[in-house]
């Protein structure tokens, strides 16, 4: 077995660097920031028996296969952020390789096929996402896998690859919802070739049978228009998620606003690129009277990025907010990795075409550096360690249901009293905490001026994206 791994390596020398580069992205990191509310719940639901577990996650209306596959690991090697993280960090690893070998179905161009692999495996987006408990990194590796098997059941046409493809297009919807919209993608990419219509239908029908049970359960939930968070969509949407599969991965505070607009800029000129190189790539399709390689690769990967973003924006406007959140279209982003590879092969001149090569990797690497010095969560594991050791017998502490949920798995005091953060004005506690996401607390009181004129305030700022305070009656020690 190792003598083979050894040989493949020697011979696939290209693509065991960029799986190596991709890993040590995926995993270098993977401890550094402590869970998010939402990893927490995740956290939680491994304590709870499996049918309790999934009970629980349904009826909070998630689809509970994600949470299925991690629950053993959780409760055989521990339920710590190692752990938890680390599957979706091995499903990212993998999906590079998957990536890979559907560049390698699209392009009969070499050098294009390890660009595209070498960006997303770049791609601080799919890394963010790596570091995450959550299900985001196997829909993005169960949709490269659906897309891989379809290109295949439709050139070689063999019952095992429909199969195949079925059961990764289930396994995708069975992950999130969000997948459902990429999955009509492939139809419309059907319709447009004209092949193999029956076989791909008598799939599709498969896959939708099997996610009958769990359509059924969200009908019966009276919730489905719940998510109140999501903002209105506009056109600064369209560029945010265009910067984001690009060299913006998440909106970061404490960017400079001259940097943050560089990397906007360099973000839609890499779109720019793209919609030349597919220009260039139909109008030698055109001239040529010719639908080859190039122009099939472009209608594939533009009905994966362009069909989805439309059926979004349409249950937008007649339902409710879609498009925006990068974990709502991160199952995009292999579109626009091979899409990129596909227009810098356009470029006629060799010179032109690595130099633009060269440019755009240190754009993602700049990207990437940024990425790791800059906190992207809140640090509820450094905040609730730091109460923990300070607070004193008889104190309280204000926060709200992301801070009792953070407690919960961080926290180690049994005695703890903790009260909802609006009662702070109405009650004479003589030393209490505040604990609070940055973003919530301004939601609720703007700023501080009222908590500084009624207390004695000591502000604590060492815990990114967090708002921590020890507040004292005035005039009492």
């Amino acid at each position: 077995m190792l003598k083979k791994l050894i040989n493949w390596i020697k011979n696939n020398r290209e693509i065991s660097l960029i799986l190596l580069l991709g890993m040590i992205l995926r995993l270098v990191f993977i401890t550094r920031e402590s869970f998010w509310h939402d990893e927490i719940m995740t956290a939680l639901s491994m304590k709870l028996s499996l049918f309790e577990m999934v009970r629980e996650r349904m009826a909070a209306g998630h689809s509970p296969l994600y949470f299925i596959i991690v629950y053993p690991f959780a409760r055989l090697l521990g339920n710590n952020e190692l752990i938890l993280r680390l599957p979706s960090a091995i499903a990212s690893i993998v999906s590079i390789y998957v990536f890979y070998l559907l560049a390698k179905k699209l392009f009969t161009d070499q050098k294009t096929v390890n660009i595209s692999t070498l960006f997303f495996s770049m791609s601080a987006l799919n890394i963010y996402f790596s570091y995450e408990a959550r299900m985001y990194s196997f829909c993005v590796l169960f949709i490269i896998l659906s897309f891989y098997y379809l290109l295949r059941s439709i050139d070689e046409n063999y019952a095992t690859l429909w199969v195949y493809y079925a059961s990764s297009a289930a396994f995708a919807v069975y992950l999130s919802a969000v997948t459902i919209p990429v999955i009509l993608s492939q139809a419309a990419y059907v319709i447009i070739r004209r092949k193999k219509w029956a076989a791909f239908l008598v799939s599709i029908a498969s896959a939708a049978v099997l996610y009958v049970p769990m359509a059924l359960y969200y009908l019966k939930m009276k919730k489905l228009g719940f998510i109140e968070w999501l903002d209105p969509v506009t056109i600064r949407t369209f560029t945010e998620f265009l910067n984001g599969f690009a060299f913006k991965p998440v909106p970061l505070a404490g960017w400079p606003l001259s940097y943050v607009s560089f990397m906007e800029y360099a973000s839609l000129v890499a779109v720019l690129l793209i919609l030349i190189g597919v220009i260039i790539t139909f109008a030698d399709a055109w001239k040529s009277r010719k639908i080859d390689d190039d122009p099939r690769a472009a209608i594939f990967l533009l009905a994966w990025l362009v069909v989805p973003i439309f059926i979004e924006y349409l249950y937008t406007i007649f339902k409710q907010p879609m498009l925006g959140p990068k974990r709502y279209i991160i199952v995009l982003s292999p579109a626009f990795y091979m899409l990129l590879g596909l227009a810098i092969k356009k470029i006629s001149k060799e010179r032109i075409r690595d130099l633009t090569t060269i440019v755009l990797i240190i754009l993602f690497s700049v990207t990437l550096i940024t990425f790791f010095n800059v906190q992207t969560r809140e640090d509820w594991r450094g905040a609730i360690s730091y109460i923990d050791k300070s607070m004193k017998p008889g104190e309280v502490l204000f926060g709200d249901i992301s801070t009792a949920t953070a407690y919960k798995y961080y926290g180690h005091n049994n005695d703890l009293v903790m009260l909802d953060i609006r009662q702070v004005y109405y009650g004479a506690f003589r030393n209490s905490w505040i604990l609070i996401k940055e973003m919530d607390f301004k939601r609720i009181f703007g700023d501080d001026k009222a908590l500084r004129k009624k207390y004695k305030v000591e502000h604590t700022d060492k815990f990114p994206r967090l708002r921590l305070y020890h507040i004292k009656i005035k005039g009492k020690s």
